[in-house]
């Protein structure tokens, strides 16, 4: 209780640093810009889109694609900084372990909770997963139909706090959404004709994506995030993919693949990725490239009828 009491105290002391290194309204050369603070990387990719043009919306990203899984994020004094001079922040709302302190450190910024708009998906299992952030599977990003969702709680967030660029935000919203069902298409046309439909997945980000696409993930490798699977858990998910008939088994670029591997080779499996894509270079087209990359790896690994 008392070190927690004490990293509380720490960042309310960085926080109150951060307002008073910048009071609102001193903003330097973006006075009259709406600063608007996404956590990561899908919140800010959608962002991008919805804001293109808008010369009054300063975006902005709190975990950088290099700043490691957002699971375990701590806030630094200069994200408080960022967070201090935010008119808006765009969350998941559920994946970030700083939430709830960061909505009490600055509890007049409005806040925007993308994976609120979306149907979830409740966790199981794990002893981590009864923390109240994780009832649910955050990683709602990872179906396009979700993206959709996401997109459009993130042009209404940005209408109500500048209106002005109303009419901007609704066109791009559009522009990006009609992009996404155009996606949407590609990845449902190709799942319809997957010879095979059970896949291992590295960690337990897949569960929208194979909702969507009608796929059963028969086992997640690593199920807490940030901790390696034990000697046990994979051997029993050896046993489970030889007792189900086999099942794809998917590796992911954040993590080493050793694990994976070892699996694919007891079962005589390859090993394919699948990306969540917050390592990616946030570009306007970031989240399309990814998931096209996705595709095609789960058409490689399930083969077609």
């Amino acid at each position: 209780m008392t070190r927690r009491l004490a990293a509380v105290s720490v960042l309310v002391a960085a926080a109150l640093a951060a307002v008073l290194l910048h009071p609102p309204g001193a903003k330097g050369e973006d006075a009259g810009a709406k600063h608007v603070l996404c956590t990561f990387w899908p919140e800010y990719v959608f962002a991008l889109n919805v804001a293109d043009g808008v010369e009054g919306v300063r975006l902005d990203i709190l975990i950088p694609p290099a700043g490691g899984s957002p699971h375990e994020y701590q806030l630094s004094p200069a994200d408080l900084e960022k967070a201090a001079r935010a008119d808006l922040i765009i969350a998941n709302g559920y994946l970030e372990p700083f939430m709830e302190r960061l909505v009490r450190a600055f509890p007049k910024t409005p806040v925007v909770r993308t994976a609120d708009s979306v149907a979830l998906i409740p966790n199981e299992g794990t002893d981590e997963h009864t923390a109240r952030r994780l009832r649910w599977n955050p990683h709602t990003w990872l179906s396009v139909l979700n993206a959709i969702c996401e997109t459009d709680a993130i042009r209404a967030a940005l209408t109500r706090v500048y209106p002005a660029g109303a009419r901007r935000f609704l066109e791009n919203a559009a522009a990006y959404q009609r992009r996404l069902l155009e996606l949407r298409g590609e990845m449902l046309e190709a799942s319809f004709s997957f010879r095979r439909r059970k896949i291992v997945t590295f960690h337990n980000a897949y569960a929208y994506m194979a909702r969507e696409l009608g796929l059963e993930v028969t086992a997640v490798i690593m199920e807490v995030a940030g901790k390696a699977p034990s000697p046990a858990r994979v051997a029993e998910i050896i046993e489970r993919i030889r007792r189900s008939g086999g099942a794809a088994v998917f590796a992911e670029p954040q993590f080493p693949d050793r694990v994976a591997k070892l699996i694919a080779e007891q079962t005589g499996m390859k090993t394919w990725v699948l990306d969540p894509g917050v390592t990616t270079p946030p570009t306007k087209d970031a989240y399309e490239k990814v998931m096209r990359a996705n595709l095609r790896s789960l058409s490689e690994a399930l083969g077609k009828r």
